[in-house]
């Protein structure tokens, strides 16, 4: 697995496709085969994932998704075409109420490494089905981390 870090993403880098493994797939491996370093990056992409995004908790009722904007906003300025940020923006103004602005930030996917990515983190389906209200993200975002397996970590 290539680039997958903000901090190394470039804009127009096309990722290799290797061995990925999805949030399921990791949070059910024996605890020593983690430090394998094929393994390492992968934990790596689902923890900054999961508790970045996915898990945030100013995405979560009595969350504050002003500041998760602002926060993302920030580091999406060097990186205006990063998908997992363009996507979790898009969440973030829909949680604030501002879907006109939110619908600024689906955009189709500019890579097959980062389509498979969004299948192997469900967010396919939010791109299919795009929530319209801070409840409907609640619930889309919970699905996961269910799916994901993280509260039996």
């Amino acid at each position: 697995m290539a680039d997958y870090m903000p901090s190394a993403f470039k804009k127009k880098t096309e990722h290799k496709i290797g061995r990925t493994w999805t949030p399921q797939e990791l949070f059910s491996l024996p605890p020593e085969t983690i430090h394998d370093p094929t393994v390492l990056t992968e934990m790596w992409f689902a923890f900054n994932t999961i508790v970045n995004y996915v898990d945030n908790k100013n995405l979560k009722a009595g969350g504050n998704p002003d500041a998760f904007v602002r926060w993302v906003s920030a580091l999406a300025q060097s990186y205006p075409d990063h998908p997992l940020m363009n996507l979790f923006l898009y969440l973030g103004y829909i949680a604030k109420g501002e879907a006109q602005k939110a619908v600024d930030y689906l955009q189709p996917l500019p890579s097959q490494y980062w389509k498979k990515r969004f299948e192997q983190y469900g967010f396919d389906r939010i791109t299919g089905n795009p929530p319209r209200s801070a409840e409907e993200v609640q619930v889309v975002l919970s699905q996961l981390i269910e799916e994901y397996g993280v509260a039996r970590i």
